[in-house]
């Protein structure tokens, strides 16, 4: 058990960068800093201002040595991240089609539902006349205190 604890300890003690000022071809200086993760361009970087991917370009040689850019690796990835990319756009084609489509369907049934409400606000009208044609003749012209004989020219008898 103690052999394995060795191993595992060494193992990872020979995988592990330590601690570190990392100075940047560009000129940056990462205090503290420790590479956790790599893809084939670029490194992944904690240190003390944060965590941060920096390209292996920018890595000083004896870093470049311990993670080489892999050509191979980044190729795939490229041909990967195109393919995601055509895929998406095709997606979002079809989506504002779907969308515009779906637009086009609920402007045709808003036009629709105002041409029925237009048509039966036009027949109500034609049903009721505007002004009153014949003063008097109307249910509406008469009073709780007038007959329909009153309404028509005629006396009340007494």
């Amino acid at each position: 058990m103690k052999m394995i604890s060795v191993i595992f300890v060494m193992a990872v003690m020979s995988t592990a960068t330590f601690a570190a000022d990392i100075t940047l071809k560009d000129g940056r200086v990462l205090k503290g800093a420790t590479v956790v993760s790599q893809t084939p361009r670029k490194v992944t970087i904690k240190h003390d201002a944060g965590l941060g991917s920096v390209a292996k370009e920018l890595l000083p040689p004896e870093l470049q040595a311990q993670y080489p850019v892999d050509e191979t690796a980044a190729r795939k990835a490229d041909e990967k991240a195109i393919v995601a990319r055509e895929a998406a756009l095709i997606t979002r084609k079809a989506e504002t089609e779907r969308l515009a489509r779906l637009r086009t369907e609920r402007e045709a049934a808003a036009d629709a539902y105002a041409a029925k409400q237009a048509a039966e606000t036009a027949k109500k009208e034609l049903k009721m006349p505007q002004h009153d044609p014949m003063p008097g003749l109307w249910p509406n012209a008469i009073s709780r205190k007038t007959t329909a004989g009153q309404a028509q020219g005629r006396a009340r008898p007494r």
